[in-house]
Order: C-alpha cells, then structure tokens, then sequence
C-alpha cells in the first residue's frame, strides 16, 4: 500500500502507542500536566458578535461548496493534494514518524552479530640455552551481543510518548496548512471573478463615456459647447481605459495564483471562461461555541500537543538523573581451531546499575530547560486561542458591517444614477453653463459602481476568512500522498511513475 495514511488511521496507532508506553515496566517520578489549556485564558460561552446556530451546530465541513463553483470544488479537493507546501508538510510527518520510531526501538533488546578472528604472535627472551622463543596463536569466534535498559523510570516511555505527540502536532500542521491553502485558492479564484466582472463593467463604462464624448464632439461642433469640454470627457475616456488594463492584467495574476496553489504551473487558465461574475454571499454558517475551537482549529491543537511533547521531555529528563538499570549477555562459540568452533559453547551475563553522582548540575539544567519550553509553548498556546478566537470576532464583524456598507453603496449608486439624468436634461436643454456638472456627475456614477462591486467582493472576502478561522473536521479525511520520487526500500508504483515521465516529457 506505500505510504498512503489517513490521519484518524495515524492517531489511533500513536494512541495506541501512548497507551502502550503507559502500561510499560516505568514508573516515572514525575506526573504530567493533566491539561495544558493556560488557566488564564477563560473562554466565553458565545461569540460577542453573534451568529447563527451558535448554541448547537458546528462549522461547515468543505464550506468552499456553498459558493456554488462546481469546478472551485474540484480545484481545491486538487490542492489539498498537489500543493506543493502541503506534501513537504507530509514530508515533516514523516521525519516525525521515524523520530517516534527511533524513541521506541529503546524498550527493545539490542541483539548484535559479532564474528571476530585473529592470529597473535609472541616472543618470549630466555637465557641460553633456550634463548628466543616465538609463539603463535589463533582465535575464532562467533556471539550474539544482547544489551537491554530496564526502563525503571519511565525515561524511554516518556521520550516515546513525546515524539507521538510531535507526530500529532506535525499532522495538525499539515491540517493548518491544508486550511490556509484552501481559503487562499478560494481567495484567489473569487479574485478572478471580481476582475473579470470589474473588466466588464470598467468596458460598459468605456463605452458610455465614449456615447458621452461622442455627444459633446458633436455640441462643439455645432458651436453649443467648448474644447475643454471635449477634453474633459476625453480624459474620462482614457482614465477609464488605463483602468481596464490594469484589471486584465490583475486577472491574469490571480490566475496564475490559482493554478500554483493547484501545484500546477502558470498557463491555460483552470476558472471556467464563462464564469464572469462573483457569487451571492452564501447563508451565513453556524459559529459553534468558543471552546470548539480547541478541537475545529488544528494550529490550537498543533500548539497544545507541543506542550505535552514538552511535558514528556521533562519527565525524560527527570529519569535520566535516576540510575540506570542495563542487562547484557553474549552467547556463541570460541576456538583457537577453526574447525572445533562450533564445539566450543561460551557465554556470559552482566548486570550493571549506572548511577550519576557528579556531572556538575548538568542534568538538572537540562530538567530546568524543559520546564521553561514547557512554559514557552504554554504561554504560545495560550496566544494561538486567543488568536483564533479573535479571527472569528474580526470577520463576524467585518462581514456584519460590510453587508450593511454595501446597503449604503446601493442607496448611493441609486442617487448618482438620478443625479446624472437630472445633469444630462438640464445640459441638453441648456440651463448649464459648462459639462462640468455633467462630468462630476458620470464619473460619480461609474466610481459608485466600481465601489460597490468591491465591497461585495470584500464582503466575500470575510466569509472565507470566517470559515478559515472557525476551522472545520473535513481536513480528517486527508491522506499522506505518495513522494513524487520514491524513497529507498519503498515499494515504487509503476502507474505513477510512468505518469510522472510523460508530464516531464511534455
């Protein structure tokens, strides 16, 4: 199968091994922290800015769907799984399982294979007659060296339960990640559509301008209105224009965004081309209560398990000033004749008992190291809550205010409509001295709509940005993908591989 995991496949294994550790020989001498939650930060029972189905309902699994874009959907089920940052956030999971590995592989004997031959030579001085005397010996021998640590003190099982929560925070870091990515690629794809829907306004006012410079061409001509106001609405035609090209070229960039968060490079656009218009705001989502952030937030729960890593290690580092219990043995055969090895059975058996007595409090230093990373990372999750919980007050009321500048902006673009007919009759029947009034009034009216097509955008915009901060469980689906070049003594899948080449080749 590879390397290919689910998440809650991974946890229950590292739960497993937690438990494991729990039942093993050890008996620490320190006791852990119970909850790692600081208990100076107090969270409320609702958010103050409010929201719907905040007593019971959770945050919306795969919210990126209430938006309507079926092709927006495959994109980010596609990112989740090229996005480059997020298989090298898989890679860090993986350098955390093997660390897990390593920790483990303590409670565990030892066992080596030793073969060992020589030939000595020795000279033995006597006096005469004997005189000088040479002689020659052989050994041959094959053993089994076996060494084991009695884990009295539970250092092995602390050190093995601190990297599995190393392990869960990397995977909660991929979880983060896989979040922040998707919000960006939302983010990015209702930004195409924003400037493609703001292109085609900015050329529907072009063209109005130009209906407006075409009139007052013709006024002049007829001796009923002057150069500067040609040239006034002229320089309306070409700011408009200037406009326009810088939108078409913020809509390529936003593809170009699109397509690197896919973990594909820059070219044939991936948003439909029919697509030329930003959503309607989806319902608002339920907001959960506060304290379900602790289990919806993936970089609270990254920042939490960090400080039970840390906690193990102060345990580790405690046993580590208790004596060490180390068995070992070797069973095999020796001979000075080769061909009488196998005849000659050995053995031995040790016990030994290592005690630090003087190291010049450098075990205590690394204990009082430990207390202070612990500290460290309470103190930072103590902040990551916080942060989370103020991301989702920050876009509640964005997104509340926003909906109620836009109602402003309509009401406004409303009486910049009236205001520019009012202007355009009263110049064409000549009760205005100059097209000055008329120009204000256009250039109103274009900027009012230009204003409220971005604040709904942006109105968009704290929508994501509430979905992402209030997190979700649709990121326990994810899987460890395959590397794209296979690691040594991993079965390759040829399937793949033979992909890979023809992408290369093209």
């Amino acid at each position: 199968m590879g390397s290919v995991f689910s998440i809650e496949r991974t946890r229950t294994s590292l739960a497993l091994t937690i438990v494991a550790s729990g039942l093993a020989l050890g008996c620490s001498p320190y006791s852990a922290i119970r909850d790692p939650l600081p208990p100076t930060v107090t969270l409320p029972d609702t958010f103050t800015s409010g929201g719907e189905g905040s007593a019971s309902e959770s945050p919306i699994d795969r919210w990126w769907t209430t938006f309507g874009e079926v092709a927006l959907d495959d994109a980010v089920e596609t990112a989740v799984v090229e996005n480059f940052q997020i298989r090298a956030a898989w890679a860090r999971v993986r350098q955390a399982e093997t660390v897990g590995s390593q920790a483990s592989s303590q409670w565990w004997p030892q066992v080596s294979a030793q073969i060992d031959a020589s030939r000595r030579r020795s000279v033995l001085v006597l006096p005469a007659p004997v005189g000088t005397q040479a002689f020659e010996n052989n050994s041959f021998s094959i053993s089994l060296p076996v060494t084991y640590e009695l884990d009295m003190w539970d250092r092995i099982g602390s050190q093995t339960r601190a990297a599995a929560f190393d392990m869960m925070a990397a995977q909660d870091d991929v979880e983060t990640l896989a979040m922040t990515v998707a919000a960006n690629l939302v983010e990015a794809w209702l930004n195409v559509l924003y400037q493609r829907q703001l292109r085609a306004l900015l050329e529907a006012q072009v063209l109005t301008s130009e209906a407006y410079l075409e009139l007052v061409v013709l006024r002049f001509t007829e001796g009923l209105g002057t150069a500067l106001d040609v040239f006034q609405q002229r320089a309306q035609v070409e700011g408009l224009r200037s406009q326009l090209t810088s939108t078409v070229a913020q809509e390529a960039v936003a593809e170009q965004q699109v397509a690197v968060l896919t973990g594909r490079i820059p070219g044939a656009s991936i948003v439909p081309v029919d697509r030329v218009a930003i959503p309607s705001p989806p319902p608002p989502p339920p907001t959960g209560i506060p304290s379900e952030l602790l289990v919806f937030r993936p970089d609270v729960r990254a920042a939490r398990h960090r400080v039970e890593s840390a906690d193990q290690r102060v345990a580790a580092a405690i046993a580590d000033r208790f004596p060490h219990f180390n068995l070992s043995a070797s069973l095999g055969f020796s001979s000075p004749n080769l061909e009488a090895l196998f005849d000659s059975f050995v053995y031995s058996l040790l016990g030994s008992l290592l005690a630090p007595l003087i190291d010049g409090d450098r075990r205590e230093a690394i204990v009082q190291q430990n207390h202070a990373i612990v500290w460290e990372r309470t103190e930072a999750l103590a902040q990551t809550l916080l942060t989370a919980a103020q991301e989702v007050e920050a876009a509640l009321v964005q997104e509340q205010q926003q909906a109620a500048q836009i109602a402003s902006l309509e009401a406004r673009l409303e009486a910049a409509q009236l205001a520019l007919g009012e202007a355009r009759e009263r110049y064409a029947a000549g009760l205005l001295d100059g097209y000055l009034q008329v120009l204000a009034s256009l250039s109103t009216e274009q900027l009012a709509e230009q204003t409220l097509l971005q604040a709904q955008r942006q109105r968009l915009s704290y929508r994501v940005q509430l979905h992402r901060a209030l997190g979700g469980s649709w990121t326990d689906a994810l899987e460890m993908p395959e590397p794209h070049r296979p690691i040594q003594g991993e079965p390759v899948d040829e399937a793949a591989a033979e992909s890979e080449t023809a992408l290369e080749t093209e």
